[in-house]
């Protein structure tokens, strides 16, 4: 009666556990296998799951495909640039709320080590994105069984992706809580992109703890044989119009300092006068200034030397008329009185 009584307890205390677990625990109907691994893991004094203990001979034998990336002895990831390409896009379509889904693939092994081909992945539609994290619910949960049964039969889960916008790559305490109890076999792994920053990184099993991870990508994507120049033809043009560009900009800035300067200097010798320093040009040589006026003196009745004529004698010489009297004064006598006051006649 006492054993019924504490198994009744037993269950009891299972069944409040299992009432309080997360709502995302409880969506995830696969994790079960993974918190199941995760046991037996523990059991045996693994201290947790750990890449390095997959052990050759599990898994079918592929050679690794061409990545960029250097390839290590041990278990690593390899990504196809498709899916990457996927991911992006589906983090650049919310920027201010997480997003994610799955992986889709298959791990293989090389003469080297083990190693996870991610082939294809998976959204998270209807998944409740916040800012700061991302739940999953059952119905997310189940399209995503279906999409995997339906499009990649065969294939299996081999981690999660999810999206940090603006602030960094690391996991969080849930994004651990998720790792730790749903996606916890050696060979399952996280993938955060940050689509504000641009960043991103894996995070695999080491010693029972999601570390992050370099990986490899291979190249996937194809580019049309007529368009196989065009990158190269855009960055020539490119790299033309930034000269052009340059150019222009150095002859805007000529053009607009003499603007300046003939605009404003001719506002600061109004202002402040001709400086001491500034060279004026000097008067011609023979010639007399324009400031200095001509010497008038009395004997060349008011003309200037300058304007008299070079024959004097005809100057002296007053013009007679044919009866003998003087014609009047010439205009343009300009010598000393020769007349007399009624005489009329020459001294």
């Amino acid at each position: 009666m006492g054993m019924t009584s504490r198994k009744k307890k037993k269950d009891s205390a299972g069944d409040q556990a299992a009432r309080s677990e997360p709502q995302f625990g409880a969506t995830l109907a696969s994790g079960e296998e993974a918190v199941r691994s995760k046991s037996l893991f523990l059991k045996e004094g693994n201290g947790g799951p750990d890449a390095a203990s997959l052990r050759p001979g599990e898994f079918s034998l592929r050679i690794l495909p061409k990545t960029t990336g250097r390839r290590e002895s041990r278990y690593q990831v390899i990504f196809r640039q498709s899916v990457l390409d996927e991911i992006h896009r589906h983090g650049q379509s919310s920027t201010d709320a997480e997003v994610c889904g799955v992986l889709v693939g298959d791990v293989y092994q090389d003469r080297t080590a083990p190693w996870a081909y991610v082939e294809h992945s998976i959204r998270g539609n209807g998944a409740v994105g916040k800012q700061t994290q991302v739940t999953i619910t059952s119905e997310t949960w189940t399209r995503i069984h279906e999409t995997l049964e339906r499009d990649y039969p065969g294939k299996r889960i081999l981690g999660w992706y999810h999206t940090h916008p603006g602030f960094g790559i690391f996991l969080s305490g849930m994004d651990l809580f998720i790792q730790d109890n749903f996606f916890n076999t050696p060979w399952q792994f996280a993938f955060v992109y940050d689509p504000i920053g641009g960043d991103e990184g894996v995070f695999t099993w080491r010693a029972g703890k999601s570390e992050r991870d370099a990986f490899l990508v291979e190249q996937d994507t194809e580019t049309p044989a007529g368009d196989a120049q065009l990158p190269e033809a855009i960055a020539k043009l490119a790299s033309r119009l930034r000269a052009v560009e340059r150019k222009l900009k150095a002859v805007f800035t000529v053009v607009l300092f003499i603007i300046l300067a003939a605009i404003v200097l001719p506002m600061l010798l109004y202002v402040f006068g001709v400086p001491s320093w500034l060279p004026l040009p000097e008067p011609r040589r023979g010639a007399p200034p324009a400031s200095v006026q001509p010497r008038v003196t009395p004997g060349n009745g008011g003309v200037p030397k300058a304007q008299l004529p070079n024959d004097s004698a005809s100057i002296n010489k007053p013009r007679v008329t044919t009866m003998g009297r003087p014609a009047t004064r010439p205009a343009d006598f300009a010598g000393p009185e020769t007349w007399g006051p009624s005489k009329g006649a020459v001294h």
